[in-house]
């Protein structure tokens, strides 16, 4: 439940936000603020540093998947009998003009939780505390909004 000091805090932060300039368009072409944390999340430099790392064989991943034909026609194809955008897309193959380089520009998405056990019960996954049993989670592969990069300078000045 909510306060009323919450609520209004977070309603000027959303009308600060339409301010600078934080929109998407919605599906039915109107203009909301782009989705945001009021409270960004802390974190270490080592849990930094291995969510770098981990970016090396995701990248890898996507990018065999993406050269794998085969693959694609075998799991996709099925979809693409009901799903026009994705057929479009997979009729483009026929038109495509390979090239000896590629450029993957992705965002991956973690999840940090703590698994560590403290007198038999789990520590709080609210309590925003890095610890030793502190884990990463890859929850997604995101290309889409990594098309977003201008809003993580609009967002620090928000925040």
């Amino acid at each position: 439940m909510q306060t009323q000091e919450q609520k209004e805090l977070i309603q000027n932060t959303i009308e600060q936000a339409k301010l600078h300039g934080i929109l998407k368009y919605l599906p039915e072409g109107e203009l909301a603020h782009a989705p945001f944390s009021l409270t960004p999340y802390t974190m270490t430099h080592s849990v930094f540093e291995e969510m770098a790392e981990l970016t090396v064989p995701f990248s890898e991943l996507m990018i065999r998947v993406s050269r794998n034909t085969d693959f694609l026609a075998h799991h996709l194809e099925p979809i693409a009998a009901i799903d026009p955008f994705l057929k479009m897309l997979l009729d483009c193959r026929s038109r495509e003009i390979t090239q000896g380089r590629q450029l993957l520009v992705q965002r991956n998405d973690f999840f940090i939780t703590n698994v560590k056990q403290n007198n038999d019960k789990q520590i709080s996954p609210y309590s925003n505390n890095i610890t030793e049993g502190t884990v990463l989670r890859q929850v997604e592969l995101n290309t889409v909004s990594a098309s977003f990069p201008f809003l993580i300078t609009r967002l620090n000045q928000l925040h």
